[in-house]
């Protein structure tokens, strides 16, 4: 079974997997996926400048956008395992667990394994 992973990442194009299931995803998927990035890497390049993401950013629709595209990519390749890592969700919980001393941050909180049936698509906690 392919396996694809769908996380936003610096210099990245949001879709990870090999080369051979990278070819099987649509190509306007791709370019999406790949916009979508983007979109993400300006938004932590204006937090990092200016210490607040600006108006046209927010982390939250990032990644609910990252959540259909994961969605979208497991209707094209129903045999894949599709993963998407929740970055908003990561950036909390790791933002709490150091605040407490940790280091560490269960996958379940910000990782999803996407499942297509005949009537539904959903994403669900790993």
């Amino acid at each position: 079974m392919a396996a694809i992973k769908i996380m936003v990442d610096y210099e990245a194009n949001g879709l990870w997997c090999d080369e051979a299931t990278w070819y099987r995803v649509p190509p306007a998927l791709r370019e999406r996926l790949y916009d979508w990035n983007w979109w993400w890497e300006l938004g932590e390049y204006q937090k990092r400048r200016d210490g607040a993401y600006g108006l046209d950013y927010d982390p939250d629709v990032c990644a609910w956008i990252g959540l259909t595209l994961a969605m979208q990519a497991k209707l094209a390749l129903p045999d894949a395992q599709v993963i998407f890592v929740h970055e908003a969700k990561w950036d909390r919980a790791i933002a709490l667990a150091l605040a407490d001393g940790r280091h560490d941050v269960p996958r379940g909180q910000y990782i999803y394994e996407i499942f297509a049936g005949p009537d539904k698509i959903e994403a669900r906690h790993v």
